[in-house]
């Protein structure tokens, strides 16, 4: 008969760092310097398609290592509310309603700040307007929305919660990482998707429930993806 040792906080911290940091590190640095410089437009569709593809690839590699870190924490998917009720379907459709409100309610005065304090305003960088609708774009829909929710949402909030015992600490720096590698799309954009990430680091925080948060960022993106290739497909 084996014996479990308990968890130090040491390795939780390192667990949570290590994953954060080859999840989200180069996707900041790329992200913050994209937003210092006019977005690159001559980029040809095949290389879009291969940084999409690249991003895949690291998605899914940022949850394997996830899934690694929480058996070596003796933990489980479902500790972090990572388990299918009917209701969350219904859930996650009003939670994707409420999202799309308060992004188009905070918009404009975001918008208009920015503007007031002579921040930049660009057009958003938005490559995945020429990515199409192929079979890239549509693994990338449903990978993408596991992928950050379980680990900006879900991973982050649940152990920064039980390592300092703050849940409003624990959003502050769910939404600010989050926030950091869409500065791409330009300042405006990514502050008003910070509201978004709000909302949903709200729910999480007190649900504790994440299948909710995937399906309505999935919503959000499916529908996105949509609606820009068939702008890309008239084009």
């Amino acid at each position: 008969m084996s014996i479990e040792y308990p968890v130090s906080h040491r390795q939780r911290v390192a667990g949570l760092l290590t994953v954060v940091t080859v999840a989200f590190l180069p996707s900041i640095v790329a992200s913050v310097f994209r937003g210092y410089r006019e977005p690159i437009s001559s980029f040809s569709d095949a290389y879009i398609q291969f940084r999409y593809f690249n991003s895949l690839i690291v998605e899914l590699t940022s949850l394997a290592l996830l899934a690694y870190v929480i058996g070596q924490n003796r933990q489980k998917f479902s500790d972090f509310g990572l388990t299918f009720r009917l209701r969350d379907i219904v859930y996650g459709i009003l939670l994707w309603a409420a999202a799309t409100c308060c992004y188009r309610l905070a918009y404009p005065t975001i918008l208009s700040t920015c503007e007031l304090f002579g921040w930049h305003r660009t057009a958003p960088y938005l490559p995945s307007s020429r990515l199409g609708l192929g079979l890239l774009t549509y693994c990338f829909v449903v990978v993408n929305p596991i992928y950050e929710e379980m680990i900006v949402r879900a991973f982050l909030i649940s152990e920064t919660t039980a390592l300092i015992g703050s849940s409003a600490l624990a959003i502050l720096f769910s939404v600010l990482l989050q926030t950091s590698y869409h500065l791409y799309q330009g300042l405006p954009y990514a502050l008003a998707a910070g509201v978004i990430f709000l909302l949903f680091s709200i729910y999480y925080a007190y649900s504790r429930r994440i299948v909710p948060v995937i399906f309505a960022h999935f919503i959000w993106n499916l529908l996105y993806h949509l609606t820009q290739g068939r702008v890309a497909g008239h084009s």
